[in-house]
């Protein structure tokens, strides 16, 4: 297993932490989260050149099962495992009591891992305990605002009391966290979680331009009546997909599209994306629009009124990058595939009609949408009864030859980077809805 420095990344790049398993504990819906940590990761892997994950998050039953069901994942190095530099390998993530019953895991992960991130305990450690303290000590602080139910007295003992541990762990804050009234601990513990993952981050040199980014499992902040979290999923479609449908005066791609492609067309894409340059493009994007300021803050994390200000940037320069290149982009097209991306939601929701008896044309493209992910499970269904067990595995084949191929006869890069993003997805969805 290849041992990779942190120091030597370049490029757009993400920390994943939604395999913590102190998020998975407070999820109910294991069908929820499953969804919700899929279509994150989609995108992520559409707008990063690299993925890291906590190594330690893969022990959980949840996080192998999804990795059983998308190995390739793993296997391509598109996600790779952050180690702690003294731990020989993955067998040392486990307990020594229970590495027998876990060796079925084990066996998976060292057969699947060939690259790992190496990161150091003590410079992670010191990190998190002292920015931990300084956040709680400085007035107008965001968290410190949301701890305002305490008294400061109280705020400032508890700052004191971490300042003299050697290493800070989550078990210690979480300790003192349940001796604080019931409204005011979540936002300690909330706190905790956020900046342990933003140090995870910051070690294995994975920090995007954004310092709340991919952080929206922990919106403690409750400021001027509304929440506020920018995330790469809330600005990749939010912002950028929406902006660009909208450009074409047609109706918006919902980000449950997604669930309708695989990890493998996902890779897929992402290799003519990455191979494309748009990666890189859109992460100077998002930059340009971040302000200098608030990258050199004091303060850790930003207010309500920062962080609209930012999607308010953010907004108005996708809105400026899109006039120019769909001009651009129009006029290298011609006028039957303009019009076939332009029309590419109305032949989703018609595709649909078609495939699924007594459902007719009359049915509107918003109720045909907003149900897609159950209705394409039932042509599934469907097309399961139909035929043979041989058909469907023929099918299978044979529709994923055709969405690969249709990905690489695309033009890439002959187009503005941002458009092909656009034009890659909704062709390769549209793809898959006809098949």
């Amino acid at each position: 297993m290849k041992r990779i420095d942190p120091k030597t990344f370049g490029g757009p790049r993400a920390y994943f932490t939604a395999f913590d398993y102190r998020i998975l504990a407070r999820i109910d819906n294991e069908l929820l989260l499953r969804r919700q940590v899929e279509r994150q990761l989609k995108l992520l892997l559409l707008i990063k050149s690299r993925v890291v994950c906590a190594a330690s998050h893969l022990t959980s039953d949840f996080t192998y099962q999804f990795f059983r069901d998308n190995v390739e994942l793993l296997r391509t190095g598109s996600i790779k495992p952050a180690l702690r530099i003294d731990k020989d390998g993955i067998t040392d993530l486990f307990e020594p009591g229970k590495r027998k019953s876990e060796q079925e895991k084990i066996k998976f992960y060292t057969d699947n891992i060939f690259e790992i991130v190496s990161w150091q305990l003590e410079e992670n450690t010191e990190w998190f305990r002292d920015r931990f303290v300084e956040e709680l000590t400085t007035d107008g602080s965001v968290v410190r605002k949301a701890l305002s139910g305490l008294p400061v007295e109280s705020i400032d003992n508890i700052a004191s009391a971490l300042s003299k541990t050697d290493v800070l762990s989550r078990e210690e804050i979480g300790i003192i966290a349940e001796q604080l009234p019931e409204d005011v601990r979540p936002v300690l513990l909330n706190f905790r979680d956020l900046l342990y993952h933003i140090s995870g981050a910051r070690v294995v040199n994975s920090e995007s331009s954004l310092p709340q980014e991919n952080y929206i499992d922990y919106d403690f902040v409750d400021l001027e009546h509304g929440r506020m979290r920018l995330s790469d999923d809330q600005i990749l479609w939010k912002l950028f997909i929406e902006l660009a449908l909208e450009s074409f005066q047609r109706r918006l791609l919902p980000v449950e599209m997604l669930d309708l492609l695989t990890f493998d067309d996902i890779l897929r894409l992402r290799q003519a994306l990455m191979d494309s340059g748009f990666q890189d493009d859109y992460d100077r994007l998002v930059s340009t629009a971040m302000p200098q300021q608030s990258k050199a803050s004091d303060a850790l994390l930003l207010d309500y009124h920062q962080l609209e200000n930012i999607r308010t940037r953010l907004e108005k320069t996708f809105k400026s990058v899109f006039e120019v290149e769909l001009r651009d982009f129009i006029r290298g097209k011609v006028i039957g595939d303009a019009k076939e991306l332009c029309d590419v939601t109305a032949s989703v929701a018609l595709g649909f009609a078609g495939l699924i008896p007594g459902l007719g044309t009359f049915a509107s493209l918003a109720s045909v949408l907003k149900e897609s992910p159950a209705l394409y499970m039932n042509i599934a269904q469907i097309h399961r009864s139909a035929k043979s067990l041989s058909g469907v595995h023929h099918y299978l084949r044979q529709r994923n030859e055709t969405i690969k191929s249709s990905i690489q006869k695309m033009d890439i890069g002959e187009k503005s980077p941002m458009i092909d993003m656009v034009d890659m997805l909704t062709s390769t969805i549209s793809e898959r809805i006809k098949l």
